[in-house]
């Protein structure tokens, strides 16, 4: 997740993939993680404030609205620290309005990301389940079992 908030000021400054080239590749880490990932994400935040969210972004597979790739990215950040959260057995409750706003994204390409191997096919939970579940379920997640 570092390389993907790494490559975000370059992009929202109207780079091309191909201009950002090799620039990111190899040991972003370091010998301090936490002061990497810190960096990263000061300058990544930088570059969305200020950016047009109308800005026509270039990234690999399309070009998009600068809008489009901040939540994609920010949707991403927030799916693996919940994968993360799992794998430590801890549990990651996301904000509703957060957990809405990623599900009302992802909600009409789901199709799209389950055919491309990007997510998990979809799993079932009711109708009446929390926004939470309702986006993991979206990208093949279930939560656990309480």
């Amino acid at each position: 997740m570092l390389y993907e908030l790494s490559w975000i000021p370059d992009l929202l400054e109207g780079k091309t993939v191909a201009e950002v080239g090799n620039k990111y590749d190899g040991d972003l880490l370091g010998k301090d993680h936490h002061q990497a990932w810190h960096l990263a994400a000061h300058k990544a935040a930088t570059a969305v404030q200020k950016v047009d969210l109308d800005k026509t972004v270039h990234l690999s597979f399309a070009d998009v609205d600068a809008k489009y790739y901040v939540n994609q990215v920010a949707g991403d950040l927030l799916l693996h620290a919940w994968d993360a959260d799992q794998s430590l057995q801890c549990s990651l409750v996301f904000a509703n309005n957060m957990a809405q706003t990623l599900y009302d994204i992802i909600e009409p390409q789901h199709k799209g990301f389950a055919a491309s191997g990007l997510f998990a096919s979809p799993q079932k939970v009711p109708k009446t389940a929390r926004i939470q579940a309702k986006l993991l379920a979206l990208v093949g997640r279930r939560e656990p079992a309480v």
